[in-house]
Formats: structure tokens, sequence, C-alpha cells
């Protein structure tokens, strides 16, 4: 080992020197020479199930150049934990996210800049190799995650809605011209038939949240409903994701919640940019499956409270105008398709309220192991119902479920 090097040895023990001089070359289109590196550890338990996440500081120079440059970069890698991996497996995880950072992110970009419009959708990535993705660390350009236990306010979610719009349309545009480009993401990443621990995780965290709402007077009210749903979840999950032959149909994110959110903020508080990330669940569907996911796991009450149907009227107002401004030669969608579909999938609002957000709100992240979401043990059902007991996750769950099961 290099004598500059900081590494920890449980940190991605197989990346060294020599790795990293591969990734920098690559990045600089001549050999580079590392001087010097440290990695560690980028993410609580909770914060990302499928992969794994690292930060990477590195000091180097290059063959045109002595002049010693300074990079900081995020890797994702497949994770060794054995339910999480058999999960990972099902998806294609890897397969679904390299092929959006190679392929489809580069189409969308392109396709918006022939317009006259610049956006970016995500991190640049660097580098990808078989159960790698190398992007840079936009904490370097100001770039941070939001509080997601106060959640989102308006303008945070006006500002991501519309780049999900443009993410969208872009999708629908491109399907059209070329649906095989989408062939990673058409297969659903929840099915009734194929069980697998992510069947067993939504039992369980749904069955929690009955257990919760029995011994909270506020929530209890909800237990009816609830109890209705329980009897044929995973069907209703797997109906989620499945294609609509004759609705609306676009690329989704998969994971939109705001954790895969990095907002640049300006000094008065106010939102200059924001990009996506994690796009390892990536669905090609109603684009209900993101705005759901989007409303049930990030806004805050008061986003929530005052600005729904406003946040709603600007994504069809900006869905509109992309898939216009691109010439798309389809049907484009109105407000009240969008209503539709919203309605059409409610379920999965009702899965991120109650199986996903008190998993992101937890205040016990150092108990959110796979495992304990999948172990049919009592130690297990009480770290469950830990994570659970949260007053700001039942405050939320007690507002979102009077919307969704008003009806």
């Amino acid at each position: 080992m290099n004598s500059n090097e900081i590494c920890d040895t449980e940190v991605l023990p197989w990346l060294g020197k020599t790795y990293l001089e591969k990734i920098l070359s690559a990045h600089e289109n001549q050999p580079a020479s590392v001087i010097s590196f440290s990695k560690k550890i980028g993410t609580d338990k909770c914060e990302n199930f499928a992969s794994v996440i690292n930060l990477i500081n590195a000091e180097y120079t290059t063959e045109n150049s002595k002049e010693i440059k300074k990079i900081s970069l995020i890797t994702k890698t497949k994770t060794s934990d054995e339910l999480v991996a058999e999960i990972v497996e099902n998806l294609n995880v890897f397969e679904r996210e390299t092929h959006v950072y190679v392929v489809l992110l580069k189409e969308f970009e392109e396709m918006l800049n022939s317009v006259g419009i610049s956006t970016t959708f995500a991190p640049r990535y660097i580098y990808v190799d078989e159960g790698i993705i190398v992007m840079e660390n936009l904490k370097e350009k100001g770039y941070a995650l939001q509080d997601i236990k106060s959640g989102l306010n308006f303008q945070q979610c006006l500002t991501l809605i519309n780049k999900l719009a443009q993410f969208h349309a872009c999708s629908m545009v491109l399907y059209a011209k070329d649906p095989d480009l989408f062939r990673y993401h058409i297969n659903p990443t929840i099915t009734e038939e194929d069980e697998n621990p992510m069947h067993i995780f939504y039992k369980n965290q749904f069955e929690t949240c009955i257990e919760i709402c029995k011994n909270n007077s506020e929530l209890h009210k909800f237990l009816p409903n609830l109890e209705e749903i329980n009897k044929n979840l995973i069907i209703r999950i797997a109906n989620i994701f499945k294609k609509n032959k004759n609705g609306i149909n676009v690329l989704n994110h998969g994971d939109a919640w705001a954790n895969n959110f990095l907002y640049k903020m300006n000094t008065n508080g106010s939102v200059d940019e924001v990009l996506m990330v994690d796009y390892q669940e990536g669905i090609f569907g109603s684009p209900a499956i993101d705005l759901l996911c989007f409303i049930y796991s990030s806004w805050s009450k008061e986003t929530y409270i005052k600005h729904k149907d406003d946040l709603i009227e600007y994504y069809i107002k900006k869905l509109t105008e992309t898939l216009e401004t691109l010439n798309y030669d389809g049907v484009i969608p109105t407000l009240n398709d969008i209503i539709e579909e919203l309605k059409l999938k409610r379920d999965h609002g009702i899965v991120t309220a109650t199986c996903l957000l008190p998993v992101y709100m937890t205040e016990h992240p150092d108990l959110a192991d796979p495992t304990n979401f999948i172990m049919d043990s009592e130690e297990a059902k009480e770290i469950r119902i830990k994570l659970m007991s949260n007053e700001k996750f039942f405050d939320k769950l007690k507002l979102f479920l009077n919307g969704l099961l008003e009806n």
C-alpha cells in the first residue's frame, strides 16, 4: 500500500491505486498517476439499500501535466448483503442504472439541447465497469440533500417537478422513435408471480403499520381500509408497476424520494438547480409511479396541504410544453388524464406512506438493516415497531391516509 494512501480496509478493499488510476485515466483521456487517496462509506443504512455508496478523494497528475489535481468521486457498487443482492439480481438494478447514465440521459439532454433547452438531469458519470458506477461528487459544487424529516418546501418541489416532467417527456418522445432503448425498463420491478424479498419487506412493513394504527387513537380509523388492502397487498403492488396498454407510459425514475435529489441552493435560500441520482429502479409505466412516490415520501406537510393541486397542474403544464417543443406526434396527456392516473395507481401512494416513509423518517437509522425488514423473529418485529414509532411520521401518515383513503 502506498504510504500516502488512507484506506479503510472494509471500504472497497479491491479499489486501490491501480484501479483508481484506471478510472482517472479514462476521465482525463490520458494516463493518470495517483499521489494519494482516501475512501469512506457515503450513506447511512436507511438511505440506500440496493447498492453501496462510497466517497473517494484523490490527488493525481496526468501524463501531459505535472500539476497536482484534486478530485472527489462517488462510487456505487453492488452490495455484499445476500438478501439485498437477491433483490438486485431479480431487478437487474445495475443494468437499469448504467443504461440510464450511459445511453438514455445522453439522448435526453441532446434532444433538449437541439431545441434550445439546456437541461442536466444527473451528475456526470466518470466511469462504468462491471459492478461499479463512478460519478462526480456534487457536494464539491454546492449540491446537498434536503431534510427528509421536514420534507421539501413548495419551491423545492416545483423545481423537481419541472425536471421530472422534462425527463418523462423525453422518454415519451424517444420511446416513440426507438422502443428498444428501453429494453431494461419494460419488465416490472415487482410482479405477483416472482416472489422475492421485496414481497416480504412490503408484507412486514404493512402489517407493522397496521399494528401501529391499532395502538394510536388518531390512526385507528384507518384500520378497516388498511386491513382490506392487506388481504391482497402484493397483487395490488404488482398492478402499480404494470405497463398500461392504452394509458400514459413514461420512463419513471422509480425511486423518487428526497434523498435521490441533490439541490443547489443560493445565498437567499431559493433553489438554483436540482439533479436526480439513483436510477436503479427505473420502470417504464404510468407517470403516477414517480408522482405518488414523490408526494408521499418527500413533501412537507405545508406543501401537501397548500400546493398539491398546484404542483400537479404545474407537472402537466411542463410535460405539455416539453412534448410540444420536441414535436411529439403522439397524444399529449391532459390534466384529467394525469388525475385519473393518480387515482388508478393510488395504491403506490398508500404503500409509500405506510412502508417506505417510516424508514426514511426513522430516528433509528442504525437499526435499518435489510434483515430487520425480512426476518420473522420477535426481535425483528420489535425493531420494525421501533423504526416506525415516530411522532413526526404518525403526523404525516394521518394527513396522507386521510387524502388517500377518503374515496
